[in-house]
C-alpha cells in the first residue's frame, strides 16, 4: 500500500477552522499520520507518496451507515421498484408489465409500495395482483419492510393457501365472508412466507451483494451495518479473503442466532477492521407505515389499536440478560413510544456489564414520550436513526398520531440529553444516500421543500451535530470511536471528498453535492470518473 497526500482540499481535520485555507494530509498504513499545511505535510517522512490533488475539495470522515439490510438492498436494485407509486392501480399496472415479459410460474418480487400514499384509507388485496398476473406468483413487500402483498398463486406455491399458520406477532389476514387469505400478511407471520419465497443462488447473491458495496461506496459510504442476521457471513468472509470487500462492514446476529452465537462463543466485535460481528437485534414492535409500531395511545381512527408487540417485555428481559452476559450487545427494533420505552426500562433493569464492544442500541427511536428522551444519555443508550424517514412518514404520523406526532423523530431533543446518535437509512426501506439523511435531519423537509419551513421544526439540528451523527456516532456504534470518525493524526483513513464541504453551502444545496471520491484505510474504493 502506497503512502499518499491529499493536497489543495478544505479539510475538516482537528483544530481547523471553517473556511481555512486549502490544507493536506497525510496517509501512511491505512492511517492518517499528519494534518496541516502542504508544508508540514510534505516534511513529513513518508515512503515516495503519491500525490493527490483536490482542488479545493472538502475532505470530511468518511460517512457510516449504521442501518442497512444489505443483501436486501442489493436485490432490490434488482427487483420492481414501487417506491413513490402514487396509487394502487399504478403498482399493479408494473406488475402486469413485468408479468407480460415473464414466463409462467416466474416468481415477481417487489417492494417499496406504501399505502399511505393511496388516496383513501385502502388497504390492498390479492384480487388485482391475480387478474394482473394470473400465471405468476407475485410476493411484493411494503416501503417499510413490515407487510406482505401476494397473490393467490404465491400462497399456493408457499403453503400458506390452505392452511394459515397461527402465531403470535403478527397477522395473516383472512377474508370475513369468503374464509380465504386477503393477500395481506404483517410482521411475524409474514417472516413464515419470506422463509419459503425463491432466493438467487449463492453465485448470484454474491455477485448482487458485491455490486450493492460498490453503490454504497459510491455514495461516500466508508462503514455499513447489516442487520440480516449472518446467513451471509461466508460471502463476505470470503470477500474479505479476497480483497473484494471494499467497505468496512459490521454484521449483526438475529435473534434465532443467539443461542448459536453463545455456543461457539463468540462476541460482539469478533472479526477484523474490515469485517466484524455487531449485537443481536430483537423487535419489540412492527413500523409506523403498517400501523404496527407499539404505542402508549392508540392509533387515531383505527378502533383502539395501539400497534403490535412483537416481542413481550419478559422475553425481551431474558434476551437482554443472556446476551450481555455472553457478551453479544443486546440491540432493538422500537419505533412506537410504547416500544421504546420497554427497551429502556429493560436496558435500566439489567445495566450493561464492562467490556461490551460497543453501546446498546435502540434501532429507530422514532417516537418517544418526552419522559424518555433524557434517558437515552442517563443509560448511554445510542439512538440509531433515520432521518430520512421523515420524508414518507410525514403524512403517516400527522393521519394517526394526531398531537402525538410532533414527538416523532426528536432530534433536537435527543441531542440536548447528551444522546449518542448514529444516522443510517434503513437501506432498501430508503435511499441510503447521507446527503438525503443531512437534508432531512437539518430542514425536516421532503427533497421538494414541503412542508414550507420544515416539520416540527424545533427538532431540526444543525449540520455540524447531522455530520457528527454520520461520523463520529456512527464510529462509537462501530466499536470504534477513538480511531475512526475524525479527521486526524493516527486515526484511520477512512475519507469521503466532497464537491463542497456540506457546512458551506444551504440546505437546499446539500441534496447536488457530488462524492468525488471514497478513501477505505487509506485506499480508493471509488472515484469520479
Amino acid at each position: 500500500m502506497r503512502d499518499r497526500i491529499l493536497l489543495g482540499g478544505r479539510i475538516r481535520f482537528e483544530g481547523a477552522r471553517r473556511g481555512s485555507p486549502p490544507a493536506a494530509l497525510g496517509l501512511s498504513r491505512g492511517r492518517i499520520v499528519a494534518a496541516g499545511s502542504e508544508r508540514e505535510v510534505r516534511s513529513y517522512p513518508l515512503r515516495d507518496p503519491e500525490l493527490v490533488r483536490l482542488d479545493g475539495a472538502a475532505v470530511l470522515p468518511g460517512f457510516v451507515e449504521a442501518h442497512c439490510h444489505l443483501k436486501a438492498y442489493s436485490i432490490a436494485c434488482e427487483n420492481l421498484d414501487l417506491e413513490g407509486i402514487a396509487t394502487m392501480e399504478e403498482a399493479v399496472e408494473k406488475v402486469a408489465e413485468r408479468a407480460a415479459r415473464a414466463l409462467p410460474g416466474t416468481w415477481i418480487l417487489g417492494r417499496g409500495w406504501n399505502k399511505n400514499l393511496w388516496p383513501g384509507p385502502r388497504t390492498p388485496d390479492r384480487a388485482p395482483l391475480d387478474r394482473a398476473a394470473p400465471a405468476q406468483p407475485v410476493a411484493l413487500w411494503s416501503h417499510d419492510g413490515h407487510v406482505l402483498w401476494a397473490n393467490r398463486r404465491a400462497l399456493e406455491e408457499t403453503g400458506f393457501w390452505s392452511q394459515v399458520p397461527a402465531g403470535d406477532g403478527g397477522r395473516f389476514e383472512i377474508d370475513p365472508d369468503t374464509c380465504e387469505p386477503t393477500g395481506i400478511v404483517t410482521e411475524r407471520m409474514a417472516d413464515l412466507v419470506r422463509e419459503k419465497l425463491p432466493l438467487p443462488d449463492r453465485v448470484a447473491t454474491r455477485r448482487a451483494i458485491r455490486a450493492g458495496l460498490d453503490r454504497l461506496a459510491r455514495l461516500g459510504i466508508t462503514t455499513a451495518h447489516t442487520f440480516e442476521g449472518c446467513d451471509d457471513l461466508s460471502i463476505y468472509q470470503e470477500l474479505e479473503h479476497e480483497r473484494e470487500l471494499p467497505l468496512r462492514l459490521v454484521v449483526h446476529f438475529a435473534e434465532e442466532e443467539l443461542h448459536h452465537a453463545i455456543k461457539l462463543g463468540l462476541r460482539s466485535g469478533f472479526g477484523s477492521d474490515r469485517l466484524a460481528l455487531g449485537g443481536v437485534k430483537v423487535y419489540l414492535d412492527g413500523a409506523l407505515g403498517s400501523q404496527t409500531a407499539h404505542f402508549l395511545e392508540p392509533y387515531a381512527g383505527l378502533g383502539g389499536n395501539h400497534g403490535v408487540e412483537v416481542t413481550t417485555r419478559e422475553a425481551f428481559s431474558l434476551i437482554a440478560a443472556e446476551a450481555q452476559g455472553a457478551g453479544i450487545v443486546p440491540i432493538v427494533h422500537a419505533i412506537g413510544d410504547r416500544a421504546n420505552r420497554v427497551a429502556l426500562d429493560v436496558f435500566e433493569t439489567y445495566p450493561a456489564p464492562p467490556g461490551l464492544a460497543f453501546p446498546r442500541r435502540i434501532e429507530h427511536a422514532q417516537t418517544l414520550h418526552p419522559d424518555d428522551v433524557p434517558r437515552f444519555g442517563r443509560l448511554g443508550v445510542l439512538a440509531s436513526m433515520q432521518p430520512c424517514h421523515i420524508f414518507q412518514d410525514i403524512a403517516t404520523a400527522e393521519r394517526y398520531l394526531e398531537g402525538r406526532a410532533r414527538r416523532s423523530f426528536p432530534l433536537a431533543s435527543l441531542a440536548r440529553a447528551g444522546a449518542a446518535i448514529a444516522f443510517g437509512s434503513d437501506a432498501p426501506i430508503e435511499d441510503p444516500d447521507p446527503r438525503r439523511g443531512l437534508f432531512a435531519a437539518v430542514t425536516r423537509q421532503r427533497p421538494d421543500g414541503t412542508p414550507a419551513g420544515g416539520w416540527t421544526p424545533e427538532e431540526r439540528i444543525g449540520i455540524e451535530a447531522a455530520l457528527d451523527a454520520y461520523t463520529q456516532g456512527g464510529a462509537l456504534a462501530s466499536g470504534f470511536a477513538g480511531r475512526r470518525g475524525r479527521v486526524q493524526p493516527g486515526f484511520d483513513a477512512d475519507l469521503v471528498v466532497l464537491s463542497r464541504d456540506p457546512a458551506e453551502v444551504e440546505p437546499d444545496e446539500l441534496l447536488g453535492l457530488r462524492v468525488l471520491r471514497t478513501i477505505v484505510a487509506g485506499e480508493d474504493v471509488f472515484a469520479e470518473g
